[in-house]
């Protein structure tokens, strides 16, 4: 939940806030909801379903979810899905109005969940059908297509040749056939000394950040945790790039990802950073420090203080 709070409010900027002269934590369009949230800032996520606050993004846990009907929501997204049918389809939006149920993951979201959900996800047949066939024996409407999934969106035909719906900007299948995959060898020298130069980075952030956690190991990290130095370790036969790196590793910062690159290309000299992706790390980096600045002032830095605990 930090992370994913941390990337947007460094993604938004000042765009994250209202207009007004009142407190932060009262003009902020993100607010925060989990087992640990303080009651007050629970109290403003449901003043805004019901219209009464400014919350308009909640990033939450799936204790949001359990036993509340919230009107009005039109797009929930997973970030990675849920571990079975029943417990992905209750974290759905559900007063009976059409909703978006959009699933972003990384491939160790998927290690927790059941067969059934990793259909979903990876198989390339009707989404709705794989999620709904499990709980009705009758036969699960895909019509209209558009209104169906993305994969039954990209075949419709409602209006003679094309469909008469666009595609949501951020719903494209890829059409690109998946090459071979690239790995190298990578002896256990190598992987060592990329895992002493990576604890190394993780030390530093430890001093440096203002926003951080405890790990498995009990080490302050922002993010970057001996679990995910140990699995970029691990696979570090078969990461060449930005992609490869952050697709596959929890690793949301920019400037975190090509810290990481740059040592890759130091140890194993085949990794080509592109010079705009300074450029990009830098930008991030400062518009970071500057909402960093904003959150103290909000209810958030107490949020962000009980995660610690």
């Amino acid at each position: 939940i930090v992370i994913v709070l941390s990337t947007l409010l460094m993604k938004l900027g000042n765009d994250a806030y209202l207009e007004g002269d009142g407190p932060f934590s009262n003009r902020c369009l993100l607010s925060v909801y989990y087992s640990a949230t303080p009651d007050s800032a629970k109290t403003r996520v449901t003043n805004s379903f019901t219209g009464r606050g400014s919350a308009r993004v909640v990033i939450a846990s799936t204790s949001l979810s359990m036993g509340v009907d919230f009107p009005h929501v039109r797009y929930v997204i997973h970030f990675g899905p849920g571990r079975t049918l029943a417990d992905h389809l209750q974290q759905a939006g559900r007063d009976t109005q059409f909703a978006l149920s959009i699933i972003m993951y990384l491939g160790k979201h998927l290690v927790q969940c059941e067969v059934s959900i990793r259909h979903v996800v990876k198989k390339k047949e009707r989404i709705r059908k794989l999620l709904l066939c499990h709980f009705t024996d009758k036969d699960v409407s895909l019509t209209p297509m558009h209104d169906c999934c993305n994969r039954c969106h990209i075949l419709c035909k409602c209006n003679g040749d094309k469909c008469a719906k666009m595609p949501y900007p951020f719903d494209k299948l890829s059409t690109v056939v998946e090459e071979a995959e690239q790995i190298c060898e990578v002896d256990e020298e190598d992987k060592n000394c990329l895992r002493d130069a990576l604890r190394e980075i993780k030390q530093s952030l430890n001093i440096c950040s203002r926003a951080t956690f405890f790990d498995a190991s009990g080490m302050l990290c922002h993010g970057f945790s001996d679990t995910i130095i140990d699995s970029i370790v691990n696979n570090c036969h078969k990461i060449f790039t930005l992609s490869d790196l952050m697709e596959n590793n929890f690793i949301s910062s920019l400037q975190l990802a090509v810290t990481v690159l740059e040592v890759f290309n130091e140890l194993f000299e085949d990794i080509a950073i592109d010079q705009s992706l300074y450029t990009l790390a830098v930008e991030a980096g400062a518009t970071y420090s500057a909402v960093m600045e904003h959150v103290t002032d909000c209810d958030f830095e107490s949020e962000l203080s009980n995660n610690d605990d």
